[in-house]
């Protein structure tokens, strides 16, 4: 079966259209003469393509953005992870594990009420 890519969802689909998976022309190969190995030199340059929807200022600004928050977080500071976004990471840190700590006392009660039935 054959897949192409879904563009609006994002993921390979099965597609109906028979379609090969290279274009490799239908003539078979010449087995008298040996296909031709390039080896790699100076004069040879990788190829380079800048398509035109990577090359928006939105793209680039963002990227700048990604950038700046990669270097924070990367930072050889002695901080641990969940601290280094500042004060807003340490509320959300906070609040995290008191409601860690509410959940696992409820767990507690439960099972303690659980544990013993009320007698009828």
């Amino acid at each position: 079966m054959y897949y192409r890519l879904n563009n609006f969802t994002g993921r390979l689909i099965g597609s109906t259209h028979i379609q090969p998976y290279y274009p490799i022309g239908v003539k078979p190969l010449d087995k008298s003469e040996p296909p031709k190995v390039v080896y790699h030199d100076a004069s040879l340059k990788p190829v380079t393509h800048t398509s035109p929807r990577y090359s928006s200022t939105s793209t680039s600004n963002m990227y700048a953005a990604l950038k700046k928050k990669q270097e924070l977080f990367q930072r050889n500071d002695g901080l641990p992870i969940h601290v280094k976004g500042g004060p807003v990471d340490k509320v959300l840190f906070g609040i995290t594990m008191a409601l860690c700590v509410i959940g696992t006392a409820y767990s507690l009660q439960t099972l303690y009420v659980l544990s013993y039935p009320k007698k009828a």
